[in-house]
């Protein structure tokens, strides 16, 4: 009897909850790179950086270090005297710089490509993330099966709630996007 329970729960995740949840992510994915053809310019005909001040920051700090000149103090910040240099305290330039190595290992892409696509990834990863939180956290009010159900219902708040999009698009690096992932 406890074999067939399980074979069923094993058949409810797989063929059921499953793709909804693939299905989440993609519709979550797409929703966030729908903008990345206007990111480029229309003089160069390169990809850019979404209006926002902080982004540019990190795409410089990470430019420094693929080249391998990290200043400190970074004499770009508070002139003449300049301030601690920003990758020396922050992730966000690292992990940049991480996925632009991976992913130009497969294909060749640029920097800011790399920077204007990873916070979806990271968004992705926390979508998981929060998936499995609430999943955890409800096991303990509901069955297995409802607990699934409650997190992907979760789930789907959590991919459309206006001020997680405007922070996890693509072209605009934020904190909040590798912050989530770390959160959950």
């Amino acid at each position: 009897h406890l074999y067939i329970m399980a074979e069923k729960r094993i058949y409810y995740f797989v063929f059921i909850l499953q793709p909804i949840i693939i299905w989440l992510l993609l519709i979550a994915v797409i929703v966030r790179t729908s903008n990345i053809e206007q990111l480029k310019d229309i003089t160069t005909g390169e990809y850019t950086l979404g209006p926002d001040l902080d982004p540019f920051l990190y795409l410089r700090v990470t430019n420094d270090l693929s080249v391998g000149k990290l200043e400190n103090p970074d004499m770009m910040r508070y002139i003449p005297l300049g301030a601690g240099n920003f990758a020396l305290t922050n992730l966000m330039p690292w992990f940049i710089l991480y996925l632009y190595k991976l992913v130009s290992f497969f294909k060749e892409i640029t920097i800011t490509y790399a920077a204007i696509i990873l916070p979806v990834i990271l968004f992705v990863f926390s979508t998981i993330g929060f998936l499995l939180f609430v999943k955890v956290i409800s096991s303990f009010k509901f069955s297995e099966n409802k607990s699934w159900i409650c997190a992907t219902i979760a789930s789907l708040f959590y991919i459309s709630v206006p001020s997680m999009l405007h922070r996890t698009v693509a072209g605009i690096p934020e904190l909040e996007s590798l912050g989530m992932v770390w959160f959950w």
